[in-house]
Formats: C-alpha cells, structure tokens, sequence
C-alpha cells in the first residue's frame, strides 16, 4: 500500500448499501484500494493517496446517497506491526451505535448537520447515535448511553435555541415489557393494600356500634341500680311506716 495513503470513514449509510454503491459515491476522486463495509450503517474507504482522500471530505461531506445524507470524515488511528494487525480506526465522533434512550428533535435548522447536532446534545450526556433531517427536513434523532443523559438533555436543552430556531425534544423512550409487566405488578399490589384499608374502615362502625350498644346496657344497669336504690329506699320507709301504725295500734289499748 502507497505510504500516503488514507483511510476515510463513511457512515449512515443507506438499508442494503453494497461496497459498490460506495464505488460509485466516491467515483472520480481518485484511486481506491480498498472498502471495508463493517455494518450496514458504517464503512471504512482506503484511498492511495492522500489528495485524493482530503479531495472527497471537503466534497462530499454530508451529500446523499441513495436518499441519505453521508458523513465523509478521515479516519483516525495507527496501523500496528504487531503481527500484521491493523489498530481500530475510529473518528471523533465515535462508531455509531443504536439504544433506546432516543429523543426526537424538531424544529431543526436545515443548516444543522447530524455532527453539529450531536455535538450539541453530548455537551449533556454520551451520544451514542444522531441523525438530521433524513426521514423528514428539520427532524432529527438523537439517542444516549443511558436513561439518565437523555432525561438530562431532554429537561435541560428543550427549547433550546440553534441558528435562531428553538428545538422541540420529545422523549421515545419506551420501557421493556419486563419493565412493565414489574408496574402493573406493583399498581395491583397498590390496589389491593388500598382495598384491605377501606374494608377495615368499613369493620370499625359495626364495632363501634357494638361500643354504643355496650355503653347503652350499662346506662340501663345504673339506671336500673338507681331505680333498686329507690325501692330499697321505699322499703325503708314503708317499714317506718308500718312501726308508726304499730306504736299507734298499741297507745290504743292503753286508753
């Protein structure tokens, strides 16, 4: 391989993208060596010279292929003596990879490329993956290492302005079914605590009843005890009674 050589990497490539279509992108840029399709999101481009690669960047940056919009950037990285092995070669944008921590972004200037984007939203979080305006002009996506930096970059860049328009973030998150399914169990468990208490609730009024009807019979034994007092104390007059009528019977005979 020539010593000037560079390595270009290509990325949001088109469903069913083939190393030919790539062929055919960089035809008329000068002599390639090699193309690498790693994924059908991502390639790597070998050119043979150096010119030729720097020629293509500046170029075709962000051009179309088959409907999507191409990021064209040099590769960065050393090739390694080790055993003949060649180092990663990455970009400084990273190798993009899909989660489900996605945000939707709306709004977006037609000037705003997917890099401008991503550099935009990793000031609040690890971006993994962006894109802009490639299902739908001034649409983009943007997608997190985790729930936390898109929460983060949800609450803290929405309506954010960029190049005078202010973004609209929605959040398409979803949770597993297994996430889900934990929700449902917790709500039902909810649910049924909820229901025990009410139904306590509704036992202590008979209870309380049965204190009113206790409270009622002892009433009723005092009363009945005042009332026994009263007869008690009836017979204690009667029995005066009775002594005076005895005492007069007998002042009687004595006249």
């Amino acid at each position: 391989m020539p010593h000037d050589y560079a390595r270009l990497f290509v990325g949001n490539l088109p469903h069913r993208c083939t190393v030919a279509d790539i062929e055919d992108f960089f035809r008329g840029y000068g002599k390639i060596s090699a193309v690498t399709l790693k994924t059908t999101k991502y390639a790597f481009v070998d050119f043979c010279h150096y010119e030729d690669a720097d020629r293509a960047v500046k170029e075709l940056d962000g051009k179309k292929l088959n409907g999507n919009r191409i990021p064209v950037e040099h590769g960065k990285g050393i090739r390694s003596s080790e055993q003949g092995k060649r180092a990663v070669w990455t970009t400084k944008y990273g190798i993009p990879s899909r989660t489900k921590y996605r945000l939707k972004v709306e709004n977006l200037s037609s000037s705003i490329a997917w890099q401008d984007l991503k550099d935009i939203m990793r000031t609040r979080g690890e971006v993994t993956y962006a894109e802009a305006h490639k299902e739908k002009l001034r649409e983009g996506l943007v997608e997190f290492t985790t729930k936390e930096d898109m929460n983060r970059a949800l609450h803290r860049l929405q309506n954010h302005k960029i190049n005078g328009r202010r973004i609209k973030l929605t959040s398409q998150y979803q949770p597993s079914s297994r996430s889900r399914s934990k929700q449902v169990e917790r709500s039902r468990s909810r649910s049924k605590d909820a229901e025990r208490g009410h139904g306590q609730d509704q036992r202590m009024p008979r209870g309380h009843g049965q204190d009113q009807r206790i409270s009622e019979g002892q009433d009723l034994d005092q009363r009945m005890s005042k009332g026994h007092g009263r007869d008690q104390r009836m017979l204690k007059g009667h029995g005066r009674g009775q002594e005076v009528v005895a005492v007069t019977l007998i002042s009687d005979c004595f006249q």
